[in-house]
């Protein structure tokens, strides 16, 4: 029997982590055992101008991720391109977004794996967090993980600032990569928003090296910038240092020390062509803000199979096919607006209004504009037998119904009989 090489995070998983053997599949060739994980983890970086330092980064993450996805800006005049192609196994020439968390949201649905690793292109993830990757992983209640992050000082690298505002300094940086429970602003300085049970890790870390790699002036120009984009969320703070006597560091703990260059890193991915990404392709993939106008309320609902004979006050499942025909995308609740849901009315025979507050069903995920979902739709019928009909139609809570908003959903005769 033939086995496939071991991953990079299985293999450390074989070294550091008890396995649980119904997770998986393990087999035993001649002296070594090969483990065949079934999770995946992607890492992805974004990068501006990194010659003098990415490498290093890429090398250690093919120690252990499965993929390294990184996405250039295209206005890079060195040559991290060529190391990125180089050492990663996919790479994207991005325009110039201005700032990183634009095309975060479009890097998101480049990665392939199970979960999502997100690094800048200045850190370096420590030994500990390596070591405990595949069990984090493995943890079946867990979406999502706070990391500690370092701020280094120094040339010898042997030190980081253990005062506020960069330390304590929690970052949300790994997680599934299940695109309805993961919300990405994508604006400047925020984070990620992820939905389910989390844990903040106090074992293992990441390296942060800005005031390593850059100068004063290059912190200068980059805080300009941010602050031309956006005043109140710049974060100047981070970018100036107290003088030297107020300044609190610490040595680096011995037991979570940064990655170091793996010599036992897997080669990249054949050398694939690199595609060029434009703005337009990547706001696509962003949150929009949501704009309460008319283009908002188009869709087209469908009702299948619907009971054209119900029991009085019965509930009965109606499937609906829904397609989001406006320019805005509908997630699911508590992922951002416009929060969609499907509903109905009751009308008497004659068209008059018999009962208005139907059950309202939420989307079952996110309805991107031009999509189409199937979802069975609670129904509960009148109290009182007779014919009535069925009106399907739509809204945003606390917003609007679509059918003030000028749209018309079907209408199906039913006739009400006493219970059986």
């Amino acid at each position: 029997m033939v086995s496939e090489p071991l991953r990079p995070h299985t293999e450390l998983y074989l070294r550091h982590i008890l396995i649980d053997c119904h997770a998986s599949s393990l087999f035993v060739v001649g002296s070594r055992c090969r483990w065949e994980a079934w999770v995946k983890l992607s890492l992805c970086i974004a990068t501006k101008n990194s010659a003098g330092y990415i490498e290093k980064l890429l090398r250690v993450g093919r120690s252990f991720a499965d993929e390294v996805v990184v996405a250039v800006d295209a206005s890079s005049n060195d040559r991290t391109e060529r190391i990125c192609h180089e050492n990663a196994d996919r790479v994207f020439s991005v325009e110039s977004p201005g700032y990183v968390e634009r095309i975060l949201p479009w890097l998101n649905e480049q990665c392939r794996g199970d979960w999502i690793l997100r690094l800048d292109d200045d850190e370096l993830p420590s030994e500990g967090l390596i070591e405990i990757l595949p069990s984090l992983m493995n943890d079946r209640e867990m979406t999502h993980y706070h990391l500690r992050r370092r701020t280094m000082i120094g040339e010898d690298g042997t030190r980081w600032i253990a005062q506020r505002p960069w330390w304590p300094d929690w970052k949300l940086r790994l997680f599934r990569n299940i695109p309805s429970i993961v919300r990405i602003p994508g604006r400047l300085h925020s984070g990620y928003e992820v939905k389910g049970a989390s844990r903040f890790l106090y074992r293992g870390s990441i390296y942060h090296y800005d005031f390593v790699y850059h100068d004063e002036q290059h912190r200068r120009e980059k805080v300009r910038q941010y602050e031309i984009i956006s005043p109140e969320k710049s974060g100047s703070h981070h970018y100036s240092l107290p003088d030297e006597n107020s300044l609190v560091t610490r040595p680096i703990p011995a037991d979570d020390v940064p990655a170091q260059d793996h010599t036992e890193s897997r080669p990249p991915a054949a050398l694939a062509p690199i595609r060029h990404v434009d703005l337009a392709e990547i706001d696509l993939a962003a949150v929009q803000e949501c704009d309460y106008g008319p283009a908002l309320f188009r869709a087209r609902l469908e009702c299948i199979d619907c009971p054209r004979v119900m029991e009085a006050g019965r509930w009965y499942k109606v499937d609906v096919e829904l397609r989001n025909e406006s320019p805005v995308a509908w997630p699911i609740p508590e992922m951002g607006a416009p929060d969609v849901r499907v509903t109905y009315h009751w009308l008497s025979a004659d068209g008059e209004l018999y009962d208005f507050k139907g059950r309202r069903t939420v989307l079952p995920h996110m309805l991107r504009p031009g999509e189409t979902a199937r979802l069975p739709a609670p129904v509960r019928s009148p109290k009182e037998p007779g014919d009535y009909i069925l009106q399907w139609d739509m809204v945003i809570p606390q917003v609007a119904w679509f059918s003030g908003q000028g749209w018309r959903g079907p209408e199906i005769p039913v006739s009400v009989v006493r219970k059986a």
